[in-house]
């Protein structure tokens, strides 16, 4: 699954090719450990551009240079999800990027405190490129893991051992 050219995962088709669209399911590499060795940098540069993953509310399920990108609805089309950035965070740890780990926890941290002091409530996802609610209010499900997990293990770096 993964791409040399373009150093990402991607979805494989049955007969063998790549769908080359580029989602947050690649960063499932990270977590995995099956980063090809010394590819690691470049696969996560993905995250570091504004073009792609680096949007105003960090890390959109699709890359904004994508042709289906929507980051404000499509579900997995771009918004951004409270599990998915967990995934990417704690693989970001597996490589020893703790750096950016606590910069995408920070923005995603600040983007729903923000969202949340403006609607009184957490919401199933967020837009990526815009600081608001996204599809469905009233819904803490997994975004619990925001105030407790990402925010004590990447915002203030206190993880259990």
């Amino acid at each position: 699954m993964w791409d040399e050219k373009t150093a990402f995962f991607y979805d494989r088709f049955r007969n063998g090719s790549l769908n080359k669209v580029k989602s947050i399911v690649g960063y499932w590499g990270l977590i995995a450990g099956v980063v090809p060795d010394n590819k690691e940098n470049a696969f996560i540069k993905h995250l570091e551009n504004p073009d792609e993953f680096a949007r105003l509310h960090r890390v959109p399920t699709l890359s904004a240079d994508e042709q289906a990108y929507s980051p404000i609805k499509g579900y997995w089309c771009g918004p951004v999800w409270a599990p998915t950035n967990y995934m990417v965070l704690k693989g970001l740890t597996k490589y020893g990027k703790d750096s950016l780990a606590h910069e995408i926890a920070l923005n995603h941290v600040t983007n729903v405190a923000e969202v949340f002091k403006n609607t009184n409530t957490f919401w199933e996802n967020y837009p990526a490129d815009t600081i608001r609610g996204g599809v469905r209010k009233n819904f803490i499900g997994w975004n619990g893991i925001i105030p407790i997990n990402i925010l004590f293990e990447y915002v203030f770096g206190v993880r259990p051992d």
